[in-house]
């Protein structure tokens, strides 16, 4: 049985570009191991989870997480993971990220 997703923290907002280094911490473990990400832009934003280093990439060769204009998605956030990181392949893309439980 599905469970709708139990927000438990406020969310972090990330605006990702062309520049893989654009990343944000997360919020705390104990927020959840299910992360919310909506997508509010026009473009498509590739998004990836692991610590303050961590950087994503787009592209068509080895993309991470695809997150498509305007979708909202729930993630499983990886146990070592306190931060993502997002890019674009054009523009810019305005991403907020929730924690919480559910799916």
């Amino acid at each position: 049985m599905s469970t709708p997703i139990k927000i438990t923290t406020p969310g972090v907002y990330l605006q990702a570009t062309t520049s893989p280094g654009d990343r944000v911490a997360l919020p705390d473990r104990g927020a959840g191991a299910q992360i919310l990400v909506y997508n509010d832009s026009a473009a498509l934003a590739f998004v990836a989870f692991g610590d303050g280093a961590v950087t994503a990439s787009g592209g068509t060769l080895a993309p991470d997480i695809p997150v498509p204009p305007g979708a909202l998605l729930t993630l499983t956030r990886p146990p070592v993971a306190t931060h993502v990181s997002a890019v674009t392949n054009a523009s810019i893309a305005d991403l907020y990220f929730a924690a919480g439980e559910g799916n």
